[in-house]
Order: C-alpha cells, then structure tokens, then sequence
C-alpha cells in the first residue's frame, strides 16, 4: 500500500477503534428533575453518535464524558443526528433540529425551577452544528437566550487536513484507493468512514477553504465560547538526536482550525509525540492518549468543559431587585388571550405566544375574491427582568387566513410589518386586565381582556 494511502489509514482508524462507555455508569444525572441542575446537552459529530459520549453503549468500565460530567448539578443529555451524520450542519435534521433541542432543553429546565441556559459540549461536526443551530437564520429560531456557554473539542471551523494536501482530489481518489483495499485489510466501520469523507455532502464542506464553512454564522457576540484543540507533535531521530518536526493537530483537525476565531478563549491540549515512522503504524496513532475520537472522553478535554458548566448558572436566574427567573408560575399573570382592535395575543404557560395582526384581504393577482389575511408572529419568552416585565425574541413569522388555514396560491403581503425572526420583544402588565406588547413595530401596544374595564373604555381600540 503507497504511504500516503497508509497515512490515511492511520489517521482515519483513530475514529472508529475507539471503545465507548456504558450509560449505565451515569444514569443518575440522566433523568429525573432538572432543579437546580446546569442542563448540559453534547453533541456528537461527523461518522458518530450519541454512544461517543457514553450513552447507550456495551463497553462498561471505560470513563466516558457523561460519568466524568455528572454530578449533584448537572442534567446532561445528548443530541443525536447519526442518521443523518454525512450530511452538512444546515440540514434541517442537524443544525436546526438541534436549535429545537435546545429550546427544549431550556424550556423544560425553566419549568423545573431550574436556570433555562444550556451548556453545550460538542465535538468535531457538532460544533459547527451549534454555530448553525444558535444563529435565527440557519437554525430557524432564536435560541441565544437559551444557552449559557459551549464548549468545543476539535471542530474542523477551517476544514480538516483529510481534505487537503492532495486529499482531496476529484472524487476522492486516493480515499476511493483506500476505500478498494481496506475491504480485505481493514474493519467495515473504516471502509463506511473512507466512503464518507470521500464523497458526502459534510465532507465536502470540511475542504479548507469551502463555502459552506465560510458561509456558517459566527458564534453569536458575548456567547461565553471555549475551543479546545489536540497537538499531537511528529518526531524523528537522526544520528542519535530528537527532532520536532511540526504538529499534526489530533490527527484530523489541526489546531489553528480546532481554534477558529476563538482567540483568548482557545485552549490546547499537548497530546505527547509520536516519531513519524512510527505514526504510519496503525497501533501507534491508536495508542496515541487524545486523537480525534478519544477526545470527547478524554480527562484534559472534559476539564475544561468543567470550567464552563461550573461557571452557569445551576437555579433559578435572579435579576437586580430580586425578580425570579421566568417560570410556568411567573409567567402566570400574562397567559391568556388578549385582544386589541385588529389583532390578538396568545401566552401560554410553556412561555410562549402568538400575535395575530390584521392585514386586510390577502393579495393575490388578478383574484377579485380573496379571503382576509393574519401576519402571525410567535414568540418565545425566556426571562423576566428587575420591572417585572417578560422578555424574549421573534422564533418565527408567517401569514394565515382568518378562520387559520393557509393563505391563497399566489398570496403577495401587501408590505413589510418589520418583524423579523431574532427580533427582540418585550411584555408589560400596566393593567390588571391589559398587557402591552413591544416587539419592532409594535412599541406598547396595549392588549386587553375581553369584557374587561380597559377594554370597555376603548384602551385597546374599537
């Protein structure tokens, strides 16, 4: 087999020899209540899965992340997309799928007394999963606000060295000559992966330099990040001295890419040496203690996740004054449907809420009949501040007819509201029977309860 080919096979047998542990080792902070817990979520990567971490495996006795995050203040659960793992980040089943979990997580967390803001830890892929999944326009929502701090281990933010340097070559080449020899001489889970990183769409992306990289958001301003990088550094001997001949990141991600645009917040992690004859021995990268796959339950790695989760927040998120963080209960007071002329408020109790506003007849073209037209936008509310008034952002915005259905074939707003999703929006109670509404174009708007003084007084229109 040509050395390049063998270089390729040592590298790329790093992430799929590895054991994962048992979930059995730490069940006790996979379930049950979330109070008082930091709600931690992990995020596997490219050609793996949730068990990397040590959920649902059959290798008990090896130290997993989760056993090593568990404790008496952490929640910890996992995102999994390994069904759909050679896809790119921006497919809905990845990078927005994963923006829901997190709402999910933050939601049911809030409702548990608990503090609503998620800690992600996230591997390889999953990192530019969560660049994704945390910005309005990839992931689909606004999920900012629902998330304390995240934590990276190896994620190719300017590709991997697997797609470069002769690598990646029309349709993969020399993978697709690995890809013909490891039938016989390696495992199937390594012919599976050199198919991957050959010709699917996330391997594409992972070319240094490719659009998709360049095109995914940055990480949201004032987002407490961490990116942590593996340096394993390639030696050899001559006439009986030691030299450093450079570093090889982790085997797959390089270290400047494992940092991106992180800058002081980049952590590395000295992963030993290994002489560079010896590196085209597949044992030796094997045995090498954090290479790409090792990452995600290796002690320095998970250290610094640590950090992270022990600075978030573990109860209820207190503002100046006192107010308690927004719950089912203080929330309470605004849930209800509200009406103002031309429009209504729903707020619901799981902290969010649709706004309803008139827009006349829907326009279509040369259709002289048309029913009448709703914008809708939906909110979702995550905190309440020193005043008592609930806070949150536009998640969504869409058209409906009256009576809920879809709008016509054809159906043109007639304008520009100025709602957008990412939006922010602001709820204030000056009434008992009248809660206003700031959010874009709409600054205090009044909504009131039917029959109720405010709105027999003409406070909310006619």
């Amino acid at each position: 087999m040509p050395r390049t080919i063998l270089l390729v096979a040592a590298v790329v047998s790093t992430l799929v020899v590895a054991p994962v542990p048992s979930q059995a080792e730490a069940a006790d902070c996979t379930s049950g209540s979330l109070a008082g817990r930091v709600p931690v979520l992990l995020v596997h990567g490219f050609n793996s899965a949730p068990s990397t971490w040590g959920f649902g495996d059959q290798h008990p006795g090896v130290p997993s992340a989760v056993k090593q995050l568990c404790s008496a203040t952490t929640h910890v659960e996992g995102f999994d997309y390994s069904a759909v793992h050679t896809e790119w980040v921006t497919d809905n089943r990845i990078g927005p799928a994963l923006a829901t979990a997190i709402a999910d997580l933050a939601q049911r967390s809030r409702q548990a007394g608990g503090p609503g803001k998620v800690v992600i830890v996230a591997h390889s892929m999953g990192g530019l999963a969560t660049r994704c999944a945390l910005d309005p326009g990839c992931g689909h929502r606004s999920v900012r606000d629902d998330v304390a701090g995240v934590v990276t281990f190896g994620t190719p933010n300017h590709g991997t060295f697997l797609k470069s340097y002769g690598l990646s070559l029309p349709e993969g080449v020399l993978l697709r000559a690995l890809s013909g020899q490891c039938v016989r001489r390696f495992e199937a889970s390594l012919c599976e992966f050199v198919d991957a990183i050959a010709t699917s769409p996330a391997a594409h992306a992972f070319t240094p330099g490719s659009g998709e990289e360049k095109r995914l958001p940055p990480w949201p301003q004032n987002l407490p990040t961490r990116a942590v990088a593996g340096k394993i550094t390639l030696t050899t001997s001559l006439f009986g001295h030691v030299f450093q001949l450079g570093d090889v990141g982790d085997a797959v991600v390089g270290v400047e890419s494992a940092h991106g645009d992180a800058g002081a917040r980049a952590r590395t992690v000295d992963c030993g040496t290994v002489g560079v004859a010896a590196f085209f021995k597949l044992q030796a990268v094997v045995d090498i203690s954090c290479t790409h796959v090792r990452e995600p339950r290796d002690p320095r790695f998970l250290a610094e996740a640590k950090q992270v989760i022990e600075a978030a927040p573990k109860g209820a998120v207190s503002h100046p004054g006192g107010t308690p963080s927004l719950t089912s209960a203080t929330i309470n007071p605004f849930v209800g449907t509200w009406f103002a002329h031309g429009g209504g408020l729903d707020i619901s109790a799981d902290m969010t809420g649709r706004q309803k506003i008139s827009i006349g007849p829907c326009v279509v073209d040369n259709l002289p009949d048309t029913p009448y037209c709703n914008q809708v936008v939906s909110y979702r509310f995550t905190a309440m501040n020193a005043q008592g008034a609930v806070t949150g952002t536009v998640i969504k915005v869409g058209y409906e007819t009256w009576e809920g259905g879809r709008p016509p074939a054809g159906f043109k707003p007639d304008g520009d509201l100025g709602f957008r999703v990412g939006l922010p929006v602001t709820l204030r109670k000056p009434k008992k029977d009248m809660v206003t509404v700031t959010a874009g174009p709409a600054a205090g708007l009044p909504f009131c309860q039917l029959n109720g003084a405010s709105a027999a007084a003409g406070e909310c229109g006619a």
